[in-house]
């Protein structure tokens, strides 16, 4: 591994030289997406993945996608129920996961190609490893302060023993 380039912004993501980051808006590269993303997914160049809440008083998130040629023009992917916060998404083999926690319960869910069930821990970051998705969840007051880590193998959720947590190769 070798440091690639310094970014000073809040940098949201990265993949393959492009990046999108945050200064009053979010911006892909250069160009201004118009919108403020809480997270954000680089899903192709023409096509940025940008979760925000609808306004700043709700916890409800919006996930739209965004041609950077044309960011006024963006479109709903996914809208999570009321007091769902989405805490990571991505795309893996053409499939989108979002991870998801309540507010108000404090239950977490990951929602599969807008299939949504149940999961035990909060979804913190969800991965692609040898083309098989995994989600990890960080140690946190939220998860009896452990870390756990998950695989995902035909929309079931597989908790890994602590001999088979993998988060690289």
């Amino acid at each position: 591994m070798k440091k690639e380039r310094e970014i000073a912004e809040n940098l949201l993501d990265y993949y393959q030289g492009n990046i999108v980051y945050n200064k009053k808006t979010s911006f892909f590269t250069a160009i201004n997406l118009d919108k403020y993303c809480d997270s954000a997914f680089i899903k192709s160049n023409n096509e940025i993945m940008c979760t925000f809440r609808s306004n700043q008083d709700s916890h409800t998130n919006i996930l739209i996608s965004i041609d950077p040629k044309k960011p006024n023009l963006w479109g709903t992917v996914y809208e999570s129920p009321p007091n769902n916060i989405l805490t990571t998404l991505t795309v893996i083999n053409n499939k989108l996961y979002v991870g998801e926690i309540n507010s108000d319960t404090k239950k977490s869910y990951l929602t599969i190609n807008k299939q949504t069930a149940s999961v035990e821990n909060i979804v913190n970051i969800i991965y692609p490893l040898q083309g098989t998705p995994y989600f990890a969840s960080f140690q946190s007051v939220l998860n009896t302060n452990k870390q756990n880590y998950y695989q995902i193998q035909n929309n079931k959720i597989l908790k890994q023993t602590n001999e088979k947590i993998i988060f690289y190769k």
